[in-house]
């Protein structure tokens, strides 16, 4: 059984989100071993916002689609699921390219390998990407966004309470090409989807 819990900090200084936010590393998918391009996510939270931030080391990325909603994860993109009742069947998904385009699904999962993915039509998230050079091989493109809380309407309480406990995956998709791809997660799926809510792992907020 996999027994990652990830505490979700409270902020109270937007300008200071980050300070001392616990970052955690994604691992490869397949079998959790170390990847090839370093991948750390960190969240917080606030009164109004679910924050994510993902630092995505990286020797180039193909990213092309440019409108809310495109089929992203055809590119190189980070993901979170997000499950806020438990109930490892209805959650959302959220995903960022290095170029800022923004997927929104409410999925729906039968927990035997059917999932349905519908897509929100209402551009919510506030994300920012930024890319700088590492060093002379390599990349560093971040991606911060915030969700907020009013899309979570099956949460027993929002914005949470301390103590309150969310299910949810990290995930990235690293593609040397448009034919082939790394997948990484912070909760290994193993399968050939990252739809797999027996993966999820706990998120508390504190």
């Amino acid at each position: 059984m996999n027994r990652k819990t990830y505490t979700c900090k409270k902020i109270n200084d937007a300008r200071n989100k980050w300070q001392d936010v616990r970052w955690v590393s994604l691992t490869r998918n397949s079998d959790g071993l170390q990847p090839m391009f370093l991948t750390k996510a960190r969240l917080a939270y606030d009164d109004k916002y679910l924050h994510v931030s993902f630092l995505c080391r990286d020797n180039g990325f193909h990213a092309t689609m440019k409108e809310f909603n495109d089929r992203i994860y055809l590119e190189d993109v980070v993901e979170i699921f997000i499950d806020d009742d438990c109930d490892r069947k209805s959650y959302i998904e959220i995903e960022v390219s290095p170029i800022n385009t923004v997927l929104h699904y409410i999925i729906q999962n039968d927990l035997n390998g059917r999932y349905i993915g519908f897509a929100r039509t209402e551009q919510c998230i506030e994300s920012n990407v930024t890319v700088e050079n590492a060093d002379r091989d390599s990349i560093l493109w971040s991606a911060e966004f915030s969700i907020p809380f009013r899309e979570f309407i099956t949460a027993k309480n929002t914005p949470p309470l301390p103590g309150d406990k969310w299910l949810f995956n990290l995930f990235r998709i690293k593609r040397s090409n448009v034919d082939s791809a790394e997948e990484y997660s912070y909760s290994i799926t193993q399968g050939a989807s990252f739809h797999d809510p027996r993966s999820f792992v706990s998120l508390i907020f504190e």
